[in-house]
């Protein structure tokens, strides 16, 4: 029943707050990077200073029969990952798939204690390659079968294929 009610919540969240950029969120743009290995399915916590200043949102991961699925990161050519919400100064990888996040999560009464997380913590400088759109347009989205915007991922590895996301993205690292 918890988990059916998590679930519900999850999607209502997720439904409500992921499709809005054109209404009332502001798109904050696409990032293409590459990281030292491959963390597609891991977490990513937010750290400024040595100290944690941002989590795994409820809205991010989404429930797909008994696994979690985060679909905010992109596959691209080139082993490039797209996204629209990271900061490659600030993010750092943990060990935890986010089915294991979420898991630890419920073991510990729905708050996972900041010694824990740097306990997981994998990578502190996960990102060899960063690049951020440098005019967020919305030109590299599209409306999927769901009708939500998510990243048009053959445009983008159109750009990488030919060499120029330069024209369109300005490279941070």
């Amino acid at each position: 029943m918890k988990r059916n009610i998590f679930i519900l919540l999850t999607l209502l969240i997720f439904t409500s707050t992921s499709c809005l950029y054109k209404n009332s969120i502001a798109y904050p743009g696409i990032n293409i990077y590459k990281t030292n290995a491959d963390y597609l399915n891991n977490v990513s916590v937010y750290m400024s200073d040595g100290e944690i200043t941002g989590r795994p949102s409820v809205r991010m991961p989404i429930l797909s029969g008994t696994d979690t699925i985060f679909f905010h990161r992109y596959k691209l050519n080139n082993n490039y990952i797209a996204t629209v919400n990271s900061w490659f100064e600030r993010e750092v990888f943990l060990d935890l798939t986010y089915t294991d996040y979420i898991e630890l999560q419920n073991q510990m009464g729905g708050y996972i204690p900041e010694d824990t997380i740097y306990k997981h913590i994998l990578d502190k400088d996960p990102f060899t390659v960063f690049y951020s759109e440098t005019t967020p347009s919305e030109q590299f989205l599209i409306q999927n079968s769901y009708n939500l915007q998510i990243i048009d991922t053959t445009a983008l590895n159109t750009l990488i294929k030919a060499g120029d996301l330069g024209k369109y993205f300005t490279r941070y690292k």
